[in-house]
Order: C-alpha cells, then structure tokens, then sequence
C-alpha cells in the first residue's frame, strides 16, 4: 500500500467483535455459514519497512461492517494487538488462524480472507507482509497468499473470496533490495481454474499500480469503498426517487460496482488507481454470493455538483475534472479603463477552446505525483533541494524551508489534509508535476525539463496561459471585475470566495492589512475546494483562496492583437487572481490585476490541456 496523507483519528475501540479463533467457535457446523479472516498491518518490526496509516484501521472497520451485516464469525488480526496474543499479526499467527478455521469450516460456507498492508511478489508467489516480516529474508518471513487460499481449496469449499488491499508495484525498500507488489499473477490466468486460485480474487489495484491511503478518511481508498458497498452502495440506484426496503449485495453486485466506484475517486485527487476483479469462470453462480445487505439510495449530487444553471452553461466535465472552455474572441485587459497600470491596454485575443481543472491542485494531489515520480526516478533530493531528472541547474523547491508545498519524510511526500491547495510553491515545481502526471495518465508532456520550454501543441497537462486565466475567470471574456459579476465583496454580501476579509483582520494575523472592507466570508487561512460555488463556468476559486501561478514569463499589454498568445521570454513570472491573504497592495484586486512574482512564490495553480 502507497500512503497519502492521513489525519489520525482516537484509538480503535471494539467490544464484540473475536480477535482469534478457538476449535470451540465452529463445532457445530451449520448448513452454511459465512466467516472472515481479516489481516490489518500499519507498522512493522522491521524498521526499515515503510509505516501505513490506515491498514490496521482496514481491517478493524471491515470487521464492524460484518459485524452489522450478520456474519457468523469474524476474526481479526492487527498490529495494535497485545505482543503475546494470537490476534497480533505475525506470520505464525496468520497460518494458524488460517489453519483452524480451515479445518473447521463445510464445504457450503463463505470465506472472505482480507488484507490491509504491504505486499510483494517474489518469483511469481504472492507474499503478504506480516508484522514480522524481514526484508531481507523476505520469502521466508512473509506469508504466501496463494498457500493461504489453497487451505479452503483443497477442502472443496467453493466460495472462497480474497480481497487485498496492498500495492502491485515495484517498491524499493533499504537493504538494497527491490520489492515488486502483489501481481495475483495465478489469479490472472486464463480460465481461473488453477489449483489454489480463489473463487473470486479482489485487488486493491491494477498491476504495476499503486493502492492508496485516503487523504479524506480513515481507511485506504479501496477499502473505504468496499465497505461502502457492502453496507448497500454496491445496489443500482432507486428509480423513481424513492428509497426500498434493505436488500442483498451480491458479490455480483459489489464486483460490478466496485472498479468504477473506486476509479472515478481516484481520478478526482489526480491519482491513479481501479480495482481488479476475477471471478473464476466454472462457477456462474459465484455471481450470487451474498456478502452485504443495504438500501438502494435515491442518486445524490456530490459535494462539487454544479447548479442546474451553471450546468447548461458547460459543455462537458471529463474524468479528470475538467470542464471545456469554448473558445472565442475577447477584449483582454481592464475594459473599464481602471486598476493598475500592467491591467492596461484592453486589447483583441482569440483563443481555442481548451479544458480547465475546476479546482487548484491540492497538497495531497501534488504529493502523490511527487511520490510516483521518485519512484518512477524522474527526481531527486540534493542537499535538501528536490531538482527533476534532466536538470540539475534549476531546483524545483528547496525542502530546507520552514514552510514547503507538501511534507516530505522517511522516502515519501505526504499532502496536507482537507484538500487544500498547495501554497508555497514555485512556477518550475507546478510545470514538472504536469509533466509527471501527464505521464502517469498515458499524454504526452509539453514541457522540455532542460529549458522549461512549453510546447502547447502536446496533449498533456500545463499551466494556463495569462490569457487564457483570465477569459476563464471572466466566464469566457465577459466584461466584470469578478467571477460572480460586478459587485464589490462588503458588508452583507454573500460569501463569494475566500477573500481577505474581516475574518483575517479579526484574527490578528500578520498579513492583516488592505482588505475587503465589510465582507466576512467566515474563513482566516486557505479552505478546503469546492466550499464556496462555482463560477459560470464551472470553476471553483477561481479567485480566492490561493492567487495562480500561470505558463507566461512577465510581459506588458500592447493593443497588438493576438491569437492563442504565449510568452515565454524573461526569467519573471504572472500571478493572478486573489487569495485569502493577498499580498499587502493599496489596491482591491479583480479579475485583471496581474502581479509580477520570482518563480518562487506564495502561490497555487491550476491545470488545463488542449482540446482534441
């Protein structure tokens, strides 16, 4: 399992649920039954194994949503467990676990064998870490899934179903040695029918993928999704607007649901992560195992949906998060002959149509792409300063300082909770993470890493140009001052944005100052996305919360009119937009104010790409 950032919650307390497994539990044997062995690993006794969050918190919370949902025995092993008992997950522990119910279930039972924490392949044996296992006698210490499941197997038990939730990439640990995740490469074959290949086999992710922790919850993100299934999120969505009585989940059910499910999340934090399923193919009825039971719910918006008027206005949201910003001609510039004098002269642009991310990118966001890319060996750390392959003239931020974009420790970058965007920053930092995650998402990258040279004709992630920032912001070249319209932010006026209002001279911070006089929009530092509503266009913060890094090097207006422009000459960079704590000015800013910035700077971004 890969980590993001986690916000640790009190210890996990629990009352009825059995850590271990007696002889007694199951003697007498039931016309059929369903039982669950769960494994939850977070921190190992081998230090140099990397520590989880949330995997201990896996398997704690399947065994309460089991619990609900009636199943006859669950027993749970973590590594929060007291040393000397047979629920702390050591390899011993778990084949004897194993071993016990095996010998004790029949043939019509249910078997769920779950695990949570690192796992690895080593020739062509899947491996699960126990807590402790040692890296460097790795297939003597860990625990073989395929043997594990070949226990129930052997036995004629028919409905066995493994679910792991553990990484299927290659993770390079210390003591020199290269771990490759679990690759369910038996699972995987053709037909299903191997001896020791489970009835249905769920994994966390895709092979050579990452299996995240959940930046927004307690659990990784494939689990938190298998619970919500099973507990009725699996079940189609009622017709009609109305909500049924509770029903079965079918492991048909929940194997249908389950990839997307998991994918669309991902794909809204810029990670990248989907679920395989595998169903053997000799058993048509393993479709109709019941594993859950829940309510179908009436379809609910998400907490970014958009307004029905804002919604007509869009021509599409794609799967990363982005809308489509048609494209047209517009006067660029303060059309109200006002502001500063670099707002001025308005003059004629034309653009193309081009796709815009609706919110900034996030700490937890950037993170995760940082993490893959020092994986991936794309960058590197050089006294404290994090440079990109490719160039080692030009750092990307210096880690040294006290404030940083994301945290960074023991190998890996961690975001900052609640989805808030990055803020200390730098121009060249935001153009490599486009790079890399276009890369990560099969486009081609527009930036040349030696010289930081955009070509835009790539289909891959950059920076918006100044231009086409502001005919965003201004709802496709509309003449306002604001997203919303014309209206100054004061007294009585609804929260529009994250601005710097009387909440942060309320709060005696030292970057009280100039202000939006009157206005209180409730929040002193930066807030999460999507809190306030959206522009026409779709757009969250567009202006407030964070100012924006945007692709030009600074430059002048001229009444030259121009066609898709870009300027990439001068080593200044244009930041726009406002933000919670807008730099202290003698002015209020609008949709045109343009601030001349060092690449290093308090500042966010955004993301778009070409339109095919």
């Amino acid at each position: 399992m890969f980590t993001k950032n986690i916000i640790n919650l009190k210890a996990f307390l629990i009352f009825y649920i059995d850590f271990s497994f007696s002889a007694a539990a199951l003697a007498a044997p039931a016309a059929s039954r369903r039982i669950a062995l769960l494994v939850g690993v977070a921190d190992y006794l081998d230090g140099s194994i990397l520590k989880l969050k949330t995997s201990r918190r896996d398997a704690q919370d399947m065994a309460i949503t089991l619990q609900s949902l009636a199943w006859d025995k669950v027993i749970v092993l973590t590594d929060d467990a007291d040393a000397r008992s047979p629920s702390f997950p050591t390899r011993g522990n778990i084949e004897k676990q194993a071993a016990l119910i095996s010998e004790l279930v029949g043939k019509n039972d249910t078997i769920l064998l779950f695990f949570s924490g690192h796992g690895a392949n080593q020739q062509g044996e899947d491996l699960f870490l126990p807590v402790d296992a040692d890296l460097s006698r790795l297939k003597e210490t860990s625990v073989s899934i395929q043997s594990i499941v070949k226990r129930f197997t052997d036995k004629g038990i028919s409905k066995v179903i493994l679910a792991v939730d553990a990484c299927r990439e290659t993770l390079s640990q210390t003591k020199g040695l290269s771990v490759t995740g679990i690759s369910g490469s038996n699972d995987e074959a053709a037909g299903q029918n191997q001896a020791g290949s489970p009835a249905v086999g769920i994994y966390a992710t895709q092979k050579g993928w990452y299996s995240f922790e959940d930046s927004d919850g307690r659990n990784g993100v494939f689990t938190k999704f298998l619970i919500e299934g099973l507990k009725g999120g699996a079940l189609s969505p009622a017709k009609g607007g109305s909500i049924t009585s509770p029903e079965p989940v079918t492991s048909g059910d929940l194997l249908a649901w389950l990839p997307q499910a998991v994918g669309d999340y991902a794909l809204e934090r810029g990670i990248r992560q989907k679920p395989v399923i595998i169903l053997r193919s000799d058993n048509d009825s393993l479709n109709a195992i019941v594993l859950g039971r829940g309510l179908r719910q009436v379809p609910q918006p998400s907490a970014t949906a958009l307004p029905a008027s804002i919604i007509e206005n869009i021509d599409e949201i794609t799967e990363d998060d982005m809308v489509f910003i048609r494209g047209g001609s517009f006067k660029m510039g303060n059309v109200f002959k006002q502001g500063q004098a670099n707002e001025r002269p308005a003059h004629n642009v034309t653009l193309s149509g081009f796709f815009m991310k609706r919110t900034k990118i996030s700490s937890s966001e950037l993170a995760t792409v940082l993490n893959w890319a020092m994986e991936s060996k794309k960058l590197f750390f050089k006294g404290g300063k994090l440079y990109a392959e490719g160039n080692t003239r030009q750092y990307l931020f210096d880690f040294n300082l006290e404030y940083v974009p994301c945290e960074y420790s023991n190998g890996f970058f961690k975001g900052y909770g609640n989805g808030i965007p990055v803020s200390h920053n730098s121009w060249y930092l935001c153009c490599a993470y486009a790079n890399w995650l276009s890369e990560m998402n099969g486009f081609q990258p527009p930036y040349d890493i030696t010289n930081w040279r955009c070509d835009p004709s790539q289909d891959g992630y950059r920076l918006p140009t100044d231009a086409e920032w502001e005919y965003a912001a201004r709802n496709g070249g509309k003449d306002i001052r604001y997203p919303w319209g014309n209206e100054v932010p004061g007294k009585g006026m609804k929260p529009v944005a994250n601005l710097k209002d009387e909440s942060m001279q309320k709060s005696g911070s030292s970057h009280a100052g100039a202000h939006f006089i009157g206005y209180e929009d409730g929040v002193v530092w930066q807030s999460e996305p999507a809190k306030f509503a959206p522009s026409e266009l779709g757009l969250f913060d567009i202006f407030g919360n964070m100012m924006e890094f945007v692709n030009d090097a600074y430059y002048n207006y001229t009444m030259k009119a121009e066609t898709n422009p870009s300027h990439s000459s001068g080593s200044q960079r244009i930041i726009r937009g406002a933000g919670y704590d807008t730099p202290k000015v003698d002015f209020l800013p609008t949709v045109f104010t343009r601030f001349e910035s060092d690449p290093f700077s308090y500042a966010g971004f955004r993301l778009v790409r070409k339109a095919p």
